[in-house]
């Protein structure tokens, strides 16, 4: 994938602004390389997470002793998956159930998005836009949502995907907006982080 500043056909070595040119091309490369294998990591961690927290569902719903499970011991039982993967991704509890949420919706609704992610074609940060606009359409328009903004995203910074994506949402469901700052209000969260200097 580098680019080569020498004469296709020529037999002398290329100059050595030439040569300097082709080493940064192969570094460039190196951060495209680089750049892949993070979206083939991130899709594997996010099947892994979505396979742990099925497997984990399971033994809530099956206990050892018996008992059937009530609502407040699944509860619990999500709550510690939570803690756990937070434990073990050095994460706050908030931002590993968001991981959780994401990588659920990922591989149960969003498959061409977690394919296109371990392809290298699009960032996490695409696909976690993606997600956070999925949640409360209705699953043919989910569909819809992805076949869509898939291409867009390919092309575009997350910033400018997430203006795309808002936009073509607002015409697949043009649901009040009174109705949506409920829905928001009810998921929103405030954290206290300590920063240096007393920030």
């Amino acid at each position: 994938m580098g680019v080569a500043f020498g004469p296709a056909d020529s037999s002398r070595p290329p100059s050595d602004y030439g040569a300097r040119m082709d080493a940064l091309g192969a570094m460039v490369d190196e951060v495209i390389e680089s750049e892949f294998r993070v979206g083939l990591a991130m899709s594997r961690r996010t099947k892994a997470i979505e396979r742990a927290r099925k497997y984990s569902a399971a033994l809530a719903n099956d206990p050892p002793s018996g008992i059937r499970p009530t609502k407040s011991s699944l509860d619990m039982w999500r709550r510690a998956f939570t803690s756990e993967i937070a434990a073990a991704l050095h994460l706050p509890e908030r931002s590993a159930k968001r991981l959780i949420q994401t990588s659920q919706m990922l591989v149960n609704h969003l498959p061409a998005t977690l394919l296109a992610l371990g392809e290298g074609r699009l960032s996490f940060r695409h696909a976690q836009i993606l997600v956070d606009h999925s949640y409360g359409l209705e699953p043919a328009s989910v569909r819809e949502l992805e076949t869509r903004m898939l291409p867009v995203a390919q092309k575009n910074t997350p910033s400018r995907f997430e203006q795309s994506v808002r936009k073509t949402r607002e015409h697949l469901n043009p649901e009040s907006m009174v109705e949506r700052q409920v829905m928001a209000v009810e998921e929103r969260g405030t954290e206290l982080i300590p920063e240096q200097d007393g920030m």
